[in-house]
């Protein structure tokens, strides 16, 4: 059920298993970081640039 303007589906689920455990990875991350420093009264977003 894909457009026909996107790869073959075999690429698209390869891709999607590939990176999909990266994403979430990332977004558990970002999700920690923001609440700890929620809980310790921070800003939520760095302020300091490297």
């Amino acid at each position: 059920m894909l457009p026909n303007d996107v790869p073959p589906w075999q690429t698209v689920c390869w891709r999607f298993r590939h990176f999909m455990p990266q994403l979430l990875f990332r977004t558990i991350r970002e999700v920690t970081l923001l609440l700890d420093r929620d809980r310790q009264g921070r800003v939520q977003s760095s302020t300091v640039a490297i």
